[in-house]
């Protein structure tokens, strides 16, 4: 699917494009046990193959990672970024979610977490916003998708 990228050309001048995911389920970034919750070269390196074959296969310019184990399929990480998700929830108010650090396969990074804490102050300020940090399985994305309630996929670190 598309989601929107805002980022900045090399003048400084904003630019927003959409990008291609491609949702990975052959190929694991990180395993329960392992460093997938530290920032070491190994976090990067499983990323580089699945990464080229995607864009080889099917033109893509990213790769979003499931957990590699479970029956749901859980979204991890894409790429060797933090992914997040906004949909709209039923009651009216959005919500935006990321992945939870709980099974030590996803890192913590500063920039994940900076804006954790601003949807959280807009949040208390009256903004029609929940903050979540819970998984979020490939039937769940696709489904949200389908009804119109997915709002924005993207990615920081």
């Amino acid at each position: 699917g598309k989601s929107g990228n805002e980022s900045r050309n090399s003048n400084g001048s904003r630019r927003n494009q959409a990008i291609q995911l491609f949702v990975e389920e052959a190929y694991t970034r990180a395993w329960l046990g392992g460093a997938g919750d530290a920032k070491v070269g190994g976090n990067y390196a499983p990323t580089i193959y699945p990464q080229w074959l995607a864009k080889q296969r099917y033109g893509v310019d990213q790769v979003v990672y499931t957990r590699g184990y479970g029956p749901n399929k859980e979204i991890e990480e894409c790429g060797a970024m933090n992914i997040f998700f906004v949909f709209d929830g039923e009651d009216g108010q959005r919500e935006l979610v990321t992945p939870s650090l709980g099974h030590g396969t996803i890192l913590p990074g500063v920039t994940r977490a900076s804006i954790l804490e601003i949807g959280r102050v807009w949040a208390d300020r009256g903004e029609a916003l929940t903050v979540s940090e819970r998984g979020v399985g490939v039937e769940e994305l696709v489904d949200m998708a389908r009804r119109g309630k997915l709002r924005e996929v993207f990615a920081c670190g």
